[in-house]
């Protein structure tokens, strides 16, 4: 089954995306990390394919931005064609 990968260093911030794919019934396998390294170590074996990532823009360690732009410098990785989201609950007062 095609897993859902979410990146979220904010404990907070997953449980209230865990609550919200738990009330949508997903049959989607969902898996959470907290850091772009973990992430990218996952999403690069070849037997994972995931159906989308959304990822968290400021992480401490490997940004979302950072993560993605290293996803797409794989060959592998690019193949897949997975759909990449950024979240993120930063923000500016403009």
């Amino acid at each position: 089954m095609n897993s859902i990968i979410i990146i979220e260093d904010d404990i907070d911030d997953q449980d209230i995306i865990r609550t919200i794919l738990h009330e949508m019934q997903l049959e989607n396998d969902i898996k959470f990390f907290d850091n772009g390294k973990d992430a990218f170590e996952f999403i690069s074996r070849k037997e994972t394919i995931p159906s989308i990532i959304i990822s968290d823009i400021n992480m401490p360690g490997m940004n979302g931005f950072e993560l993605r732009d290293k996803i797409h410098l794989e060959e592998d990785l690019r193949v897949k064609c997975i759909p990449y989201i950024f979240l993120t609950t930063g923000g500016e007062s403009r």
